[in-house]
């Protein structure tokens, strides 16, 4: 992965700004095992608490979501790239709830029910965490990076910022030819398709990275 974890915490960390107590009580921290059912199904995840939070007030919270190699269901292989490993690398520069949610095999975060497994753990987190849903943040890496711009499209407004990492609104065609049961989840390859989802996703603040390279889009509007 070209992008630089640091850039990464680098823009995330002016929005999660906020006064933490100097003595924290005593709770579990770190990345916590968590599990959810949805439509029949048991769904592990791992939630990221900060050493030095506190029921006592509201927290910013990240949904994160991975790229197609750590897809499965043992609940953890997301956390060993990108946000996940950035927070190992110095856990002191990001005081924000961190929700991971894992794919299963062979779908994508564009497909149902991945799309909802998304919203719903981000719900249970913020709920159980003191989550603040005015800043509550979205990011994700390749197919996490797809999986970005679809709940931004889907879930209007729900987000204060994104930061998509190597996605797009629409799989190549490489990937649709591998994966033909993406097409019902996948727009026309057509202008309108992106005019569309930019009108959907409005004036939320946008910082995309695709190679080494970073746009903010909220200075292009």
């Amino acid at each position: 992965m070209l992008v630089s974890p640091r850039k990464l915490l680098a823009f995330l960390a002016p929005w999660l700004s906020i006064a933490v107590p100097a003595h924290a009580k005593n709770h579990d921290t770190g990345f916590l095992d968590r599990a959810i059912a949805l439509q029949g199904a048991t769904y592990k995840y791992q939630v990221f608490v900060p050493e030095n939070w506190t029921p006592n007030q509201e927290w910013p919270i990240i949904l994160f979501l991975h790229g197609a190699g750590e897809r499965g269901d043992d609940g953890l292989q997301q956390t060993d790239v990108g946000i996940g490993t950035a927070i190992r690398s110095d856990r002191s520069r990001i005081s924000a709830i961190v929700v991971m949610p894992q794919c299963r095999k062979n779908l994508w975060w564009n497909q149902p029910p991945m799309d909802e497994l998304a919203i719903v753990a981000l719900e249970a987190a913020t709920k159980e965490f003191h989550g603040d849903i005015r800043r509550t943040y979205l990011t994700g890496i390749s197919m996490g990076g797809y999986g970005t711009w679809r709940l931004a499209e889907k879930y209007p407004g729900r987000f204060a910022a994104l930061v998509v990492i190597c996605g797009g609104i629409r799989p190549s065609a490489t990937t649709l030819k591998a994966h033909p049961e993406l097409s019902k989840w996948t727009p026309p390859d057509e202008p309108k398709s992106y005019s569309d989802a930019a009108a959907k996703i409005g004036k939320t603040p946008v910082w995309i990275f695709h190679g080494t390279s970073g746009v903010d889009l909220s200075r292009h509007r």
